[in-house]
């Protein structure tokens, strides 16, 4: 399915990604600039990375946006 209709980045290619090391949607957005035009699928991609690394317990969320947003 694909996420970013901007840069035409799939549900696939985040996996691959995240398979390969990427563990924030910062790590995502470097390789594929997802979320760089509109930005309406930065949520969705962000949960996806999130439930393919597992989530980390409620202020892991947080401070991965934190960080995501001084990257």
């Amino acid at each position: 399915m694909i996420i970013c209709i901007c840069k035409r980045v799939s549900d696939r290619e985040i996996r691959r990604l995240v398979d390969e090391g990427a563990t924030t949607l910062a790590d995502i957005r470097r390789e594929t600039e997802l979320g760089t035009q509109c930005g309406k699928c930065a949520c969705e991609a962000r949960r996806i990375v999130r439930d393919l690394n597992g989530d980390q317990g409620p202020l892991a969320g947080l401070a991965n946006l934190a960080y995501e947003l001084t990257s």
